[in-house]
């Protein structure tokens, strides 16, 4: 991972996944979760055509960059490539990540959704984050993935060299026991499209001050320093 991607994964607290952008004035919802503190916005409408897509991807990449936040495109590779978003984010049905870095290039990101400690550790060496849940019960999965729990996530982030932003159930009583495991990010979708969207916020960035650096933080940027003091440049290596 270079030096760039780095940087991006160290500002990637707090995402905010979209669900519904169709309805009237959803994107002022994602305005406002960005003044609020947000940090990430993932593009994610699986119901919707391309013509759709492609002008919402184009508004979220202005109003992202406007607020000094990353912009994540679901699955859609084309898109992502399309609007200059910051990276991609991969599920089961979506391209390799080997594809998708091939496409992108060595400067933008590559996510992963996984469900359980082995899918982070069989991920492809390309993907530079997991996104790993749901880690409490959520309506978005509910029936189909077992919730987590706090145990399994800790233990991922002590058996992963990549950082894992976590998904599923994160709301104002949940997220600084969540951010306490280590994870690099928390993501969300009830809770920051039509909850308190301030308050979450403000309790996931006061959570994260309080307990410090993530153990992958301090990984990345101690290979990236190796790295510098031998001679090789960040970007030259994974």
């Amino acid at each position: 991972m270079n030096r760039k991607r780095m940087d991006w994964i160290a500002r990637m607290r707090i995402m905010m996944i979209t669900d519904g952008l169709g309805r009237s004035n959803a994107m002022e919802g994602v305005e406002r979760a960005l003044k609020a503190g947000v940090t990430v916005i993932q593009l994610r409408e699986k119901s919707r055509d391309a013509p759709w897509l492609w002008e919402t991807g184009a508004r979220l990449r202005a109003l992202t960059r406007s607020y000094q936040a990353l912009l994540m495109i679901n699955h859609h590779l084309d898109l992502a490539e399309a609007v200059e978003a910051d990276g991609v984010h991969l599920g089961w049905e979506s391209v390799s990540p080997v594809e998708a870095r091939r496409r992108l290039g060595p400067d933008r990101l590559i996510g992963l959704s996984t469900h359980s400690i082995r899918e982070i550790l069989d991920a492809d060496a390309e993907v530079d984050y997991c996104q790993l849940g749901p880690v409490f019960p959520t309506p978005s999965k509910q029936g189909l993935v077992s919730a987590l729990g706090l145990e399994t996530l800790r233990q991922a982030v002590n058996e992963s060299k990549r950082p894992i932003v976590a998904v599923g159930g994160v709301d104002i009583d949940r997220a600084a026991s969540i951010i306490a495991t280590g994870v690099s990010g928390v993501a969300a979708i009830r809770g920051l499209a039509i909850g308190p969207v301030e308050d979450l916020t403000k309790a996931c960035h006061r959570a994260f001050e309080n307990r410090g650096p993530a153990k992958t933080d301090l990984f990345d940027r101690e290979r990236a320093e190796g790295q510098c003091r031998s001679g090789i440049q960040p970007s030259e290596t994974k």
